[in-house]
């Protein structure tokens, strides 16, 4: 019996540049000028990258739709 289950891929909270599973390291890695951002928040980005925007938004008690937002901005900001 072949196992036809597949894993689901990896949704984006939002339909922009940012999407929310990744890592703070492979989020630098695609948009370095991102880390303003980050600062603001003080999100570590040395020993905390390797834990997705999603878990930040948990343990610093920040919301993620807000987060995401920001990360947009700055993006678009960069790209102006």
């Amino acid at each position: 019996m072949t196992d036809t289950k597949t894993a689901a891929p990896a949704v984006s909270l939002t339909a922009g540049f940012v999407d929310s599973s990744w890592s703070i390291n492979t989020l630098l890695e695609h948009y370095p000028q991102v880390k303003p951002v980050l600062d603001t928040y003080h999100i570590d980005t040395c020993c905390g990258g390797a834990l997705a925007i999603e878990e930040v938004a948990v343990r610093h008690k920040i919301d993620l739709t807000v987060l995401v937002e920001a990360l947009e901005r700055s993006v678009k900001a960069a790209r102006a």
